[in-house]
């Protein structure tokens, strides 16, 4: 593969990954597979980084690094003020969400000059698009949600499926809300499922019996994660402890943690903030049971991760998480977000049919564990060159024709 310099931009497929970090969670993650994929497959890439973060993408995608166009990107996340705004002012205050709107579209000036005519991904579906042919990944649309509405990021959102190429979902329910909200954008509409983001072995696990029972709840430490609700349930799950892992954001956790010690179960709680990939697959390891309490989600994550090791889960009963065991074809036990009566029952339903669900996930396992990222990115680069006029619409990646 020719370098990126060299490489007129109408012949290659430029990703624009300056709107993201190798730490964006799994934003960041979709956006390193699919370049690694589609590198894999022989097709010739550019990837417009930030330069703040060119270092880190270098680090991150080491057999790439030759690929990676810093871009110097104006106001810019990653500046100190930036951080600063971001931790003092409230998200959804009048300030914010017009400095939102004002602060991404600057951003995206800086690398309309760059991103040339040809194809340009965006993984970022917050962050304006560049270019007349562009293709955008909508990871979710939980901005139009009431308890989570951002008007600005509705805006950009909207515009992005307005001008996109093409646009793409990961998961049915994402892709399903899309259509009813924009159903203009159908025909250009496409669901490529992502492989687990963190794959992990397989582990015999038996039931916990009388011995403690370790709840692990994975993911940043944020209000529509939902962590209230099982540290509501712990005074009634006698013998249990809740194990957290991820980055805290802003005062949350402060909360979370006298919440805990005013119902006298702060010494039951492990707040390990963000671990390594070696720690989370060691407390995968130790856990009796994933407990997903959200209030919002695309499809979980940490769902399909405990799928691959074996690990029993509950979930809240909310549509993207009834959709995709809907999809798995599983009827496991699920709660209200707001019921800890509900989460204990889940626990306790699941806990004495250990076995059972332990066997239910067995084959399940393996079927997910074989969709790979270079087979994703074969998808994605299908949906390139259709919409760079190289090929054929690929009409099996549309929703009605999976199976």
């Amino acid at each position: 593969m020719s370098s990126p310099q060299l490489i007129p931009p109408a012949e290659a497929v430029t990703l624009d990954f300056t709107s993201v970090s190798p730490t964006s969670g799994g934003v960041g993650v979709v956006a390193a597979g699919v370049a690694e994929g589609l590198a894999a497959t022989g097709v010739k890439i550019r990837c417009l980084v930030n330069s703040d973060t060119h270092a880190a993408w270098a680090s991150r995608l080491p057999d790439l690094a030759e690929y990676l166009v810093p871009v110097s990107v104006r106001l810019s996340a990653m500046s100190p003020w930036q951080q600063a705004i971001r931790r003092f002012v409230p998200r959804s205050s009048r300030l914010m969400q017009l400095l939102i709107g004002r602060v991404r579209a600057v951003r995206a000036r800086s690398t309309s000059g760059i991103a040339g005519d040809g194809v340009v991904w965006q993984p970022f579906h917050r962050a304006p698009v560049a270019g007349a042919n562009a293709v955008v990944t909508v990871h979710d649309l939980r901005v139009f949600e009431p308890d989570l509405s951002s008007p600005m990021d509705q805006e950009i959102i909207t515009e992005n499926v307005r001008r996109a190429r093409a646009v793409i979902c990961s998961w049915a329910h994402p892709h399903d809300s899309l259509l009813r909200r924009f159903p203009e954008a159908a025909s250009k509409t496409f669901l490529i499922p992502l492989p687990v983001l963190n794959p992990g072995d397989w582990i015999e696990r038996a039931a916990p019996g009388d011995r403690e029972l370790r709840l692990l709840l994975p993911g940043f430490v944020t209000p529509h994660k939902n962590h209230e609700v099982l540290i509501r349930a712990l005074p009634r799950l006698h013998g249990a402890r809740a194990v957290f892992t991820g980055s805290e954001d802003g005062k949350h956790g402060a909360h979370l943690r006298a919440l805990a010690d005013e119902l006298g179960v702060g010494d039951r709680i492990e707040w390990l903030g963000f671990v390594d990939s070696a720690r989370l697959e060691s407390e995968y390891a130790a856990a009796d049971l994933l407990v997903m309490p959200t209030r919002w989600e695309a499809a979980s994550g940490p769902i399909f991760e405990a799928i691959v090791r074996g690990l029993p889960f509950v979930a809240s009963r909310i549509p993207p998480i009834t959709a995709q065991l809907d999809s798995l074809g599983l009827s496991l036990p699920t709660f209200d977000c707001d019921s800890p009566e509900e989460l204990i029952a889940a626990i306790r339903a699941t806990v004495d049919d250990y076995g059972t669900f332990v066997d239910l996930l067995r084959p399940l396992s393996a079927e997910i564990r074989e969709r790979t990222w270079k087979q994703m990115a074969e998808d994605y680069n299908h949906v390139f060159a259709w919409a760079a006029g190289r090929g054929d619409k690929p009409e099996q990646l549309m929703r009605g024709n999976h199976v």
